[in-house]
């Protein structure tokens, strides 16, 4: 028989989102600020690389959502290349620069920050939301033992109109590597050629200078 709502929550109900999704302490270390760009990178490819998850209508050209992800795959390996030049003992941040990272995820919805931008916009939301119902729902009908369930799963399709975007994104970021949806070294250029395919003036228009990434970083 499959595991019953009601008896999962029995045994899990009183986890919270903030309990099976944790942001990593501060202050921030190598190896956990690199993790934390992982599942940014990875909600991008979600939406824009090779195997999509979410991706958008093929006759529809580019969306905001689009120009978004793409943006943060840019932004996350600027930040990305500059931590892997770091010695493993170095701190990936200084006291004052490490807020302004912690805000790509949990800060509020600002144009600097299109983690944040994705996570929370109405249209990707609802599209995030019913796929973690979907997912969720074929867990519990698959499961007969309640050592199968996923409590991230679960926890996150229970309290998903409640969660934060990095909430939102570890659990994106769970169902994306279940699914194979896996981050390459080549993230970027992979997922522009994906873009490009659509059409050369749209994928133009889906980069954004360097300059002006760094601009949005620093003001972050």
């Amino acid at each position: 028989m499959p595991v019953t709502v009601a008896e999962v929550n029995a045994l899990y109900g009183h986890y919270t989102a903030a309990m099976v999704a944790p942001l990593p302490p501060s202050p921030l270390t190598k190896e956990p600020a690199l993790a934390m760009l992982q599942v940014s990178t990875q909600v991008a490819e979600c939406f824009v690389g090779s195997n999509p998850i979410f991706p958008s209508s093929p006759e529809g050209g580019l969306t905001q959502v689009d120009h978004w992800a793409t943006e943060l795959l840019q932004l996350d390996e600027q930040i990305r290349t500059r931590i892997n030049g770091l010695r493993q003992t170095h701190a990936p941040f200084r006291a004052r620069d490490e807020p302004r990272f912690i805000n790509r995820y949990v800060g509020e919805y600002h144009n600097s920050r299109p983690y944040v931008q994705i996570m929370m916009a109405a249209e990707p939301v609802e599209r995030m939301k019913r796929y973690c119902n979907r997912v969720c729902n074929a867990m519990l009908q698959a499961s007969s033992s309640i050592s199968a369930i996923s409590v991230l799963l679960f926890v996150c399709m229970r309290d998903w109109d409640t969660l934060d975007a990095w909430q939102r994104g570890k659990w994106i970021h769970h169902e994306a590597e279940r699914r194979g949806v896996a981050i390459r070294d080549d993230a970027i250029p992979h997922s522009l050629g994906h873009l490009a395919s659509l059409t050369s003036r749209q994928s133009r228009r889906s980069r954004v200078p360097q300059n002006e990434l760094r601009a949005r970083w620093n003001g972050a």
